[in-house]
């Protein structure tokens, strides 16, 4: 009797420990956005390839609530012009830093939509004025 006691002492033991694993496990995957800033063209138009896609650009980029357009989060790109932030699900604004609004170099805001466990990839393009 004393063992059967014992067996039902230990696979009670064991299934919550399992399901303990389990529930710790099963964590929300992160979501959020990334991408990379760039600032084209680099040379005038008559020296340019047709294959420049321009050339990484370090900026502060500024997020936004699109709902309130309160600020909620600001992220600074890399020299190599990637960035990356964790962000709950939701639509934001990501609008770039400008030296001087409408000036080059400048880059257009955009909407972006953050999905539960996922993470969304924009690309944003400083335009540098060079023609």
């Amino acid at each position: 009797m004393r063992a059967a006691l014992a067996i039902g002492q230990w696979c009670l033991f064991a299934s919550t420990l399992l399901l303990l694993t389990a529930c710790i496990g099963s964590k929300q995957a992160a979501s959020g956005i990334e991408g990379t800033v760039i600032i084209g063209p680099s040379q005038p138009e008559t020296s340019r390839s047709s294959s420049e896609a321009g050339k990484p650009f370090e900026t502060t980029i500024l997020i936004k609530d699109s709902t309130t357009e309160r600020q909620v989060a600001v992220v600074q790109a890399a020299t190599d012009g990637t960035f990356s932030i964790a962000l709950p699900p939701g639509e934001y604004i990501v609008e770039p830093e400008s030296p001087r609004p409408f000036v080059p170099p400048f880059a257009e805001a955009q909407t972006v939509t953050v999905h539960e466990g996922q993470i969304t990839t924009i690309t944003i393009v400083y335009d540098s004025g060079i023609r």
